[in-house]
């Protein structure tokens, strides 16, 4: 997601940060946004989108949005971490929560909104692939640095870098966490309702 453009202030915005297990190891599940979009168009982001009128809270809104856009239902994700606010040079202000993608699924892309899906290695956002793009102002006024790299063909920059910069690199992990002492949940976590085909059960793979 790019930080760059104007309007849409004071609307709110939440995003998910999808951990999953990906051909044994793990990775974030990132959206290469639909060219035909009228607002970042080809960028990478996380699953997420505006607050409807019809939301309870943003937790309501991530999970509703990453339902509508990659597929993975309301019980298959475990939303451990609740980051801070993020206020982009649009404006509006972007809550990210991180959720594990737990149980037996299915991916399956919004062909109206995702392009393609992207599977990003947490071991290769831990090694810090980060570069300096530029430099930005926010709604309020603050400075930030705009950060970049590369990955399968895809430039991930933006708030999207940043976020995953400041959770994986920076090791904030955020507020109004699930449980004191936060516990990484793994893949083999099924939530209450959920069918799973045992510890060693993996999302299948989109067609």
């Amino acid at each position: 997601m790019p930080e760059t453009g104007g309007g849409e202030r004071d609307l709110e915005f939440a995003v998910l940060i999808p951990i999953l297990d990906h051909r044994g190891e793990e990775a974030v599940l990132l959206t290469e946004r639909n060219a035909r979009l009228p607002q970042y168009a080809g960028q990478v982001s996380f699953p997420g989108g505006a607050r409807d009128p019809g939301d309870a809270s943003l937790r309501q809104t991530v999970l509703r949005e990453t339902l509508e856009e990659i597929g993975v239902p309301t019980q298959n994700i475990s939303i451990f971490a609740e980051l801070e606010w993020y206020r982009p040079r649009l404006g509006h202000r972007v809550k990210p929560f991180a959720g594990r993608l737990i149980g037996s699924f299915q991916v399956s892309a919004n062909p109206r909104e995702v392009a393609r899906l992207i599977y990003l290695p947490v071991a290769v956002v831990k090694s810090d692939p980060f570069q300096v793009r530029g430099q930005f102002q926010d709604g309020e006024g603050k400075t930030h640095m705009v950060y970049t790299f590369l990955f399968e063909g895809a430039e991930i920059w933006g708030l999207t870098a940043r976020i995953l910069r400041r959770f994986f690199v920076e090791g904030v992990i955020g507020e109004n966490q699930n449980a004191p002492g936060l516990r990484w949940p793994r893949s083999s976590d099924t939530p209450p309702g959920a069918r799973s085909r045992g510890p060693g059960s993996r999302p299948q793979p989109p067609p």
